[in-house]
Formats: structure tokens, sequence, C-alpha cells
């Protein structure tokens, strides 16, 4: 199939480049390629060809359709061309739009989809859109198939608003009845629709098993379970094939968030929602756990682990020769937390501590964890178990610890290696660096010499505290007493450094790392880049990415463009959704109606357009660079109009089901009760806001733009799933027949090729 469709689209190349044909002939073409879902195959020369037809805009005397054809492939492709020097023409000496051209149906038609691109002020084709919705309602039923059809789902959804692969599936069949079709088109569209639909079904079968997996269905019954719902959304925010691992990390976030919503929306308590929220907020699974109801924590852990493997599939992209790192760490996880689980079983009961403390001293013997355990234990340091359950010490009293071991000592015990490394991790997290220093010192003289593990804790624990001149002199005095610092310490002293600012110390231990034969880790090469980067030492950062090339690394894409890791601002953006959903919760909570200045600002950032645009961002191939993630996050003109609809679109097709105890306030109820008017005065108001907020987004679109168009697709296209979805009902929490039926069309049969 790949094959005939690359045969296929030889032939289409060449009547994009065909000269022989004229203007209107190539404007009916682009928008065929357009609309039959091909356009990505030919970017380029579609490019080319609309440049072209720019730079003739004013040659030639172009009749209703396609001069409105013209305007909207040239508006849809960020061109700024003036409405009214193209359409005045259509106008009588009254200033009418000419009675003449009702009679032009597909003229008509053509002025209506060109009328959605309008911007704010473009009064022109504000008359146009009344004209014309006007008489096409009154042609529907004079006209027949395909033209019918064509006016019918205008009407409910014009094309500027359309899901693009859903209105490829719809536009084929129409195209094929069109008479002067294009055999060769024809053919290779449907050929790329079943294709691409092959691989969105593998696609959703795997994030399907994932989901499974979870078991969300039984441990959180109460959550909207969406997983088909939230792959469907990701193919309609990008369809091309190069985006799928996009569209899979995308699905799996956007469920992920989903649950989130809920646990705000439907199910937490108030109480339990702050604790909730600080644990989001401190992105630290050891945070208030205790305090959690079962169902939050087990959220809580699933959402850390799928962060984890979203951020090894992204390294698998950038960084391929980084995978075996990944696996370390994931097989090490993997093994302590099984371990874990059978010390807490084992100390829970004081009978079998000495158990448990065989189970931990055999693991680190046979290396299965070693050190690690140290840093992922989720209970502490088993030393320190052993000593709280048995009565030694009080809790936080890491000293009656150290004085029970010299005492042991002085009784002519010798603690060994393991013991040792207990206590430091303990005194270190107790931020008793100096203690552990010195115990440290006194262990050589009495009989146990220090190994890397020991000398990594109190360097980690320095460096922690920002502290990292000491850990230095730690370094020193480890290879003065003849052990040499390993990749962990390397990599604990560099990023330590860069986090205090000393950029210079930090490179020159970079380098000292490189010629002892260690692989810069990932954490040391970006901090140090972006370190630069941030006080404007442009040549040093670029300085430091040389350094590593000539060693034969590849630094990660994130360090190439110095952003932030991806997963760090996904965290970001899921604080701020707790944040907000934490707000609802208080207004639910207090059982207040909020102002519509208090509600926006809030319920319009939680709806999640700029977490869902970051997270579709996170998968795609594209140039993607700080300065882009930065724009996204500060919400900008697009994306803020983009909330908006959302916010509007999903209360008003809410409002149609009767309001579930435990529902927030809508837009609607706020506005009812700020201006004392009734529901359907209220919704009338959204409903131009909505309006509006699409014109936002096309005068965000008009060249030049503040980002790449294939970053703006990202926006528009989310937009067109909430049009989808959100039109006339909540469609996501009440899956209809409209979503239905767009998921059978495209994850269900393949087109026949006859």
């Amino acid at each position: 199939m790949e094959k005939q469709i690359n045969q296929l689209k030889v032939l289409v190349r060449e009547l994009l480049t065909s000269t022989a044909a004229g203007l209107s002939h190539q404007l009916k073409l682009i928008d065929d390629i357009q609309r039959l879902g091909v356009s990505y195959h030919f970017e380029t020369k579609l490019a080319e060809a609309l440049e072209n037809i720019h730079s003739r805009l004013h040659d030639g005397d172009l009749d209703l359709y396609n001069d409105s054809l013209r305007f909207r492939l040239l508006r849809q492709h960020g061109y700024n061309i003036s409405s009214e020097d193209i359409f005045k023409k259509f106008k009588d000496a009254n200033g009418n739009f000419k009675e003449s051209l009702i009679a032009d149906v597909q003229g008509m038609l053509s002025l209506y989809e060109a009328t959605h691109l309008r911007v704010h002020g473009e009064e022109i084709l504000e008359e146009a859109l009344v004209f014309t919705t006007n008489h096409l309602e009154l042609a529907i039923s004079q006209v027949s198939c395909p033209l019918k059809a064509q006016i019918s789902d205008a009407l409910q959804r014009p094309l500027w608003r359309s899901l693009e692969r859903l209105s490829a599936r719809n536009y084929i069949p129409i195209y094929q009845a069109t008479t002067s079709h294009n055999e060769a088109l024809l053919k290779l569209a449907k050929l790329d629709f079943n294709l691409v639909q092959a691989l969105y079904k593998e696609e959703l079968s795997e994030v399907s098993r994932w989901w499974k997996e979870l078991n969300f269905e039984m441990k959180m019954p109460f959550a909207r379970h969406r997983i088909v719902e939230c792959f469907f959304w990701m193919v309609g925010m990008y369809y091309e094939p190069k985006y799928s691992v996009g569209r899979k990390i995308g699905t799996k976030l956007c469920a992920m968030a989903t649950m989130l919503d809920d646990i705000f929306d439907s199910y937490g308590t108030f109480e339990e929602l702050k604790i909730f929220r600080q644990v989001i907020e401190r992105w630290d699974v050891k945070c208030c756990m205790d305090d959690l109801p079962r169902y939050m924590k087990v959220y809580y852990h699933s959402l850390c682990d799928v962060m984890n493997e979203i951020e090894e599939e992204l390294e698998k992209l950038g960084m391929p020769d980084r995978v075996h790192y990944a696996k370390q760490v994931f097989n090490c996880k993997s093994t302590v937390k099984h371990l874990n689980r059978t010390l807490e079983i084992l100390v829970a009961h004081r009978n079998f501590l000495r158990p448990a403390f065989d189970v931990f001293r055999d693991a680190h013997r046979h290396g299965v964890v070693g050190y690690e355990i140290v840093q992922h234990s989720d209970e502490g340091v088993l030393l320190e178990w052993g000593f709280e359950r048995c009565g030694l010490c009080r809790k936080g009293q890491v000293n009656t610890s150290v004085d029970f071991l010299e005492d042991m000592m002085n009784k002519g015990f010798v603690p060994d290696s393991l013991s040792y490394t207990s206590l430091l991790n303990s005194l270190c997290r107790k931020k008793q660096l100096r203690e552990a220093y010195k115990l440290l010192c006194r262990m050589k003289v009495k009989g146990c010499n220090p190994d890397i593990v020991h000398y990594n804790t109190v360097i980690s624990g320095f460096c922690k505290e920002g502290r990292a001149v000491d850990a230095c002199k730690v370094v020193e005095d480890m290879e003065s007493n003849g052990c040499f610092p390993n990749l962990v310490s390397y990599r604990t002293l560099v990023c330590g450094l860069c986090d205090q600012g000393m950029l210079d110390e930090a490179k020159k231990y970079m380098e000292v790392m490189i010629s002892k034969g260690f692989s810069p880790h990932f954490s040391v090469v970006h901090g140090l880049v972006k370190g630069f980067c941030n006080v404007g030492r442009i040549e040093d950062a670029c300085g430091v990415m040389e350094e590593i090339l000539r060693h034969g690394e590849v630094p990660h894409r994130d360090t190439w463009i110095t952003i932030i890791p991806g997963i760090c601002e996904e965290i970001e953006l899921l604080k701020d959704q707790a944040r907000d959903y934490l707000v609802e919760a208080e207004w639910l909570h207090e059982g207040c109606t909020p102002s519509m200045e208090e509600y926006l600002p809030v319920r319009v950032q939680s709806v999640g357009v700029c977490m869902t645009v970051v997270f579709s961002l996170l998968g795609m191939n594209d140039n993607i660079t700080k300065e882009t993630f930065e724009w996204v996050l500060k919400y900008p003109k697009i994306v803020m109009a983009s909330s908006f609809i959302f916010r509007f679109m999903d209360d008003i097709g809410g409002s149609k089901h009767e309001k579930q105890k435990g529902d927030v306030d809508s837009s609607i109820d706020c506005y009812m009760k700020q201006y004392g008017v009734s529901k359907e005065e209220a919704i009338e108001v959204l409903d131009k806001q909505i309006v509006d907020s699409w014109k936002e987004i096309n005068e965000d679109l008009l060249r030049p733009t503040a980002v790449p168009m294939y970053v703006l697709l990202r926006v528009i296209n989310f937009s067109r799933d909430v049009d989808l979805v959100y039109k006339g009902e909540d469609g996501f929490t009440h899956v209809g027949k409209v979503v239905k039926h767009a998921v059978a069309a495209l994850f269900g049969d393949p087109l026949p090729l006859e």
C-alpha cells in the first residue's frame, strides 16, 4: 500500500506544479488536497503555491466562489489580506450584497466558509455571514446531494472549526461524487485514510491496554474513564502519522488529568483536597501521604509512574544512547519498591525486626539495591526504623542513635558498612551535616574505611543544603584516602555547584569527570547549559555543548533547546490545575456563587487548554524551543481565547443536564446572579463571547506570528475538538451520538477503495 501511495503522490505533486491550469483550477486543487486530508504530504509545494497566489493577489477578476476560496485559503495560512478590498465589489450601490449572488449557491457557500476567518472590525464579513446564512438555510431544500450535504454540514460546523481528519472522512465520498474529481487524488486520499486509520487502531490498542493495566475502573469507579475519548481528542490535536508518540503521550496525560479533575470536582472532601494539593504542589511521594485516603494515594503513585514512563519515552526520542541509564533507574526503582514493601511488613512488628535487618543486609550484600535503598525508601532508613521501633531513640533525635552506636563501639562492637551508611543518611536528612562529616572522618579510626556510598551520602547532603564548597572538600578527602569519585559523585557535585551559580567550578568538575572516562549525565550537561544561558553566558553554554560533542556524546534534545525537561513542565502545569481545582472546591464547600470577575480567572484556566497544548508539544518532532513552551505558559491571546471557548461551551452544553450535587456553579449561574438576567439571556451573552474568541484566534494566526504555524495549529485544533464534543451538549461526560459517530468514523471500518 505504501508503494502505491508514493506513486500517487508523484502524480498529485505534478498536478500542483503544473502551470498549464488557471488560477481557479489551482485554488480548487489546493482546497481539495487539504480537505481530503493529504496536505501533509505536500506541505512545501502547497506553501510555494500559496505564496505565488498571494504575490498575484490583484491579478484577474474572479467570481464569488473563487474570490472567497482564495481569501479563505490565504487567511488559513496566515496571510493578512484585506476583506474589504476583496469583497466590496460584490455589494450594490446601497452597500448591500447583490441580490444576484443568491442564485450562485456554490459561491454563497464559499463566502459563508470564508467569513469564519474574520477578525474584529471586519464589518463586511459580519454582513456576509448574516447574508449567506439566511439564504443557505433557504437553499438547502432546493438543491440535491452532494451540495445539499455540504450546506447542511457547513451550517452545523464550518470547515474552519472542523476536525481535519473527520472532515476528510466526510469529504471523500462527496469528492468522489463530483464529476470533475481527479482519480489519482481520490485514490491517494482513500489509501492514505485507511493506512493512517490502521496506525490509529494500533495506538488506541496500546493506550487501552495501558489503561486496563492501571485498573482504575476498579480502583476509582466514581471517575470518568474516557481513554478512547482522550485518544480521539489527541487525534484531533494532530492527525499526521509522524506524531504517533505525541498522541500516545498526550492520551495518557489527558486521561490522568481527567481523573484529577474528577477527584477535585466530584469525590474528594474539602479537607482531603487541601492535603492532596500540597502533595501535588511538592511533588514528593513522602509528603502528607499518610493523611490521604487510599484512592488518592493510588492515583498519585500511578501519576508518578506515568511521568517516569513518559520521561523515558522522551529520552528515547532525543537521546537513544541514554536508554541504558533509563533502564537502570527503572529496574532499581522496581526492585526497591518490592523490597520496601517486604520491609514495611516486617518492621511493623517488633518481633520481626531482626529478620528485617537480615533481609536488608542480604540485599545490600548481593548488590540488589545497595545505596539506592537509602535514597528510595518510603519510610526512612531501616537502621532508624530499628532504633525507633525498639525505643532507643525518639523521632528526630538522631543523636541518640549516634550515642548508641558510639557506646556499642566502646564495648567492642564494630559496626558494618551498612550501619554507617544508614546513620550518615539519617544525619544528612536531619541536616546535621557537621555531625555527618565528623562521623565520616571517625570511621577509618574505628576500623571501617569509608567507601564510595558513604562519601556520596555526605556529598549529597551538603549539596542539598547549598553547601557545595563543603561537598568539594569531601571529594578532596575521599581522593586522599584512596577512594575515587564515581558517576554519582561527579553528577551530584556538578549539579550542586550549578544550583549555587558556581558555574566555572561546575564546568571544571565536568571536564575532570569526562577525563576519568565517565559519560556526563543529562542533568550535568543540562544544568550547566541552562545555568550559563540564565546569566547570559551563551558562548560558555555553547562551549559545554562542543565539549560534549568532541567526546562522542549527543546532548539531549531538551539541552539543545535549553528547555526545562518536559516532565517538569507537566508537573508545574498539574500543580496549577490542582490550585485552580482547589479554589473551585472551596467555592462549593462554602456554598457561594462567585462573581464573573472571580470565576473567570480560575475556571477559564482550569479547563486545561494550556496544559493539553504543552502535552501535545512534548511528543512533536519539530523544532519546539524553550521560547515556545514559555510562550504557551504565559497564556497568550490565542490560548486564552481557546480557554474561553472551552469554558463557555462546556457550561452551555452541561446546562442541558440537571445539576448534580457537587457540581460547581457554571458561568451561566454566575452571570445570572450577578446581572439578574434569565438563563437564556446569559447563554446569549456567552455565545457572543465564543464568537469573539474565535476572532481572537484568527487574529493571532496572521503573520508575523509569535510562534511557528505548527504550534498555533495545536491551539486551533484543540478548539476544534471542543466545538465537536461540546457543541449543544457535554459530549465528554455524557458521551452522545455525535462523539460516538465521530469515533466510529475514524477508528471503525476502512473506506472502500472502489
